[in-house]
């Protein structure tokens, strides 16, 4: 419950209205008579308020703003709504309160950061008996109460519980995605025997059967799945209040593929002087098993990135098996946004820039690139022929463009397309500008452009690179003109020959079979099967 301590140190629970601050949890139980409860905001303080100071209540539903929670049931967002009966299973929107007289509801605020703008939403809407969590909890003389909803708490407890070793615990970038969705379909294609749990922050995230789906927020039940899991086979950092028991295995599998231009982990951490995070990758260094590589250069930057000591396994990059699938991609990704199989596309997927004065959260990547759509179209279907329409992917954390922002007819905005691998497998071209992506279609010859207007403030101000942007065997344009230059300009012999000396320079040797050897290591550990000193060289890719 550390966001809680945090709301208390910054005085959050000090509101405007002094009679807010007055509340308490006895003055709501005492003004509960012909009343219908409901609780909104579905976050930090959703399971103590189940738990503790709302056991005995009846609520008629949980509320929620972000319109993805409308697809959870409350029983899987919390521990402890499993045994409670709600007269609506899953988070709903404001709208429920229009089934309701205004004087018979009453609302629990548990939000943390907004639960002023939410009152003054509930107000407006006539509703009148409103509490707030923070504020009654912060009033609450029994302090220990905080502590028993703390992951600190729940993985000391679920230390009790035995480890199930054929449990695999996977978390990919809060989604089914990646090089853990590549190894898992292979596990689930060669045993039935094996408990899979994804660890997820979305409830639209489709996974196949034979894996469990546990939501991040849904805290208790989070921590004693990674508590009991056999193997963490993670993207992600092991939060600090996990503890790694002596019989668990933790594989990192980062989220890029088998080269990287971006720093990393602790090295990126400490170009941004963030000294705190800094140590949270050395301490996740120290916790690793294994790391899987798919080059020389990927191993030392792993090393370096992740403070990693232990042993490197060259599998390659899983996630990349599906650029060997072109075809099928193309009529998948075809069919799903409606492009005729005659047109040819480009995916344009620009990185993410860190919120700031320039980059403003409420601003979308398009406004910062200015890339010019129309211009581009021309010259691809001048140079290279046929009719050409384009994939806009915007990076994850950035993923909504401006409601005023009106996109050609022949850009599709494919931004909510979970699987990057697919698209860039269905498309021709790819554009982008720092991602790593941009190996990614190379390791199939697929042509890439970089388009980088704002090169010098990126590479110098926000995110060091791990190889010079010079070096790299695509062409670079800091302006549309020279981008469209670019394709006029573009040779394919040329272009190949370049690739092919970079990957041989970095060891980049994808095959398209990645996953399988990944999958079979894991198969492997998990049967107790002991690993050979040389499995790095066994299993390396040539």
């Amino acid at each position: 419950m550390n966001s809680f301590y945090k709301a208390l140190e910054q005085g959050r629970h000090i509101s405007r209205c002094e009679s807010w601050n007055k509340q308490t949890w006895k003055q709501f139980m005492a003004e509960l008579e012909g009343k219908k409860v409901f609780v909104y905001g579905a976050g930090a303080l959703l399971d103590m308020l189940l738990d503790r100071y709302m056991k005995n209540i009846t609520i008629e539903a949980v509320i929620d703003t972000d319109k993805w929670k409308h697809k959870i049931c409350v029983a899987d967002y919390s521990f402890y709504a499993s045994d409670k009966s709600f007269t609506y299973q899953y988070i709903v929107g404001e709208d429920i309160f229009e089934k309701y007289r205004k004087e018979e509801i009453a609302v629990v605020v548990s939000s943390i950061n907004y639960y002023e703008e939410i009152v003054d939403s509930l107000m407006q809407k006539g509703i009148c008996n409103i509490y707030i969590a923070l504020i009654m909890c912060a009033n609450e003389k029994e302090k220990v109460a905080i502590d028993d909803y703390s992951v600190e708490k729940y993985a000391r407890e679920s230390m009790e519980l035995p480890i199930e070793h054929k449990k695999l615990v996977f978390r990919t970038m809060g989604r089914y995605c990646g090089h853990g969705r590549a190894i898992a379909e292979v596990l689930l294609s060669r045993t039935n025997d094996l408990d899979i749990v994804w660890i997820v922050d979305n409830a639209t995230v489709f996974v196949p059967e034979g894996i469990r789906v546990v939501y991040q927020n849904n805290v208790r039940q989070y921590v004693e799945e990674m508590q009991t899991a056999g193997f963490w086979i993670m993207e992600h950092p092991v939060p600090k209040e996990l503890i790694k028991r002596e019989d668990q295995c933790y594989i990192q599998i980062k989220h890029w593929a088998a080269v990287t231009l971006k720093s990393f982990g602790k090295t990126l951490h400490a170009f941004r002087k963030e000294q705190v995070r800094v140590e949270e990758w050395e301490r996740n260094g120290e916790l690793m098993d294994y790391i899987f590589v798919g080059s020389p250069f990927d191993e030392k930057t792993c090393r370096e990135g992740f403070d990693f000591k232990g042993e490197a396994v060259y599998v390659g990059s899983p996630r990349s098996d599906i650029l060997f699938r072109e075809n099928e991609m193309k009529e998948k990704i075809y069919g799903i946004y409606g492009i005729d199989r005659i047109i040819h596309t480009i995916l344009y997927a620009p990185t993410f820039r860190v919120e700031g004065d320039r980059y403003d959260v409420c601003k979308d990547v398009l406004e910062l690139t200015s890339i010019d759509f129309s211009s581009l179209k021309q010259a691809v279907e001048k140079r290279f022929g046929g009719k050409w329409e384009i994939l806009l992917r915007l990076h994850p954390t950035r993923n909504k463009l401006p409601k005023e922002y009106e996109l050609p007819q022949f850009v599709h905005n494919v931004t909510g397309y979970d699987d990057s691998e697919e698209l860039v497998a269905a498309s021709d071209i790819m554009i982008t500008d720092y991602s790593s992506i941009m190996f990614e279609p190379a390791f199939v010859k697929k042509t890439v452009f970089l388009y980088a207007p704002d090169r010098k403030e990126y590479i110098d101000g926000e995110r060091g690179l791990l190889i010079d942007y010079d070096s790299l065997p695509f062409d670079i344009a800091e302006d549309n003109e020279k981008l469209v230059q670019n394709i006029y300009n573009f040779r394919k012999e040329e272009y190949d020959r370049r690739v092919d000396t970079f990957m041989e320079k970095y060891g980049v040797h994808e095959d398209g079979h990645a996953s399988e050897r990944a999958a079979g290591f894991i198969l492997d550990l998990v049967r107790g099967n002991e690993m050979e000193k040389g499995v790095c060289n066994r299993l390396c890719v040539k």
